[in-house]
């Protein structure tokens, strides 16, 4: 019993350590193939402009992907209704074809830091959107995609 308490505690304390994701969105392409119409979709609430974020994207890919990189179109649209967007290139590999991220012999996690610090000038609902952005439709070996939204605990310093 005194086993099982301490196990639990311990448990307990390494849990409370872990980021805290106040926002996590995925998608699973059943097909493992990224089509135009495959859009990722989020939305969050803002309630403190104060407060600072870290903002990720999660891409997993096979290894036959074929290219370096994968273009992303990723659109903000803000509580007033703005909308800003932004095309991304993101690195799957290096120069020489080394696979980035936590990689097997058939799959490749990789986890992009999109903005470190972030804050939100205003309350209310932002929604975003994360599209692929390429040449190619579909985009075939890329198995899911994922968005998250971390509050670091910090605020801003004015």
């Amino acid at each position: 019993m005194k086993n099982c308490l301490l196990l639990f505690a311990l448990l307990l304390l390494l849990s409370a350590c872990g980021p805290n994701y106040i926002l996590q969105k995925s998608i699973e392409l059943p097909e493992k193939t990224w089509s135009y119409t495959d859009s990722l979709y989020a939305t969050l609430d803002i309630a403190d402009t104060n407060k600072l974020y870290n903002l990720y994207l999660d891409i997993e890919h096979g290894t036959s992907y074929a290219n370096q990189n994968i273009y992303l179109l990723i659109k903000t649209q803000f509580p007033d209704g703005q909308i800003a967007s932004k095309t991304l290139s993101v690195d799957l590999a290096d120069k020489i074809g080394n696979w980035q991220g936590d990689c097997n012999a058939e799959t490749c996690d990789v986890r992009v830091n999109l903005q470190q610090g972030a804050f939100f000038n205003a309350p209310g609902q932002y929604s975003f959107s994360i599209a692929q952005h390429m040449r190619i439709d579909p985009i075939p070996a890329i198995h899911g995609v994922g968005f998250s939204v971390e509050d670091t605990g910090k605020v801003r310093e004015w």
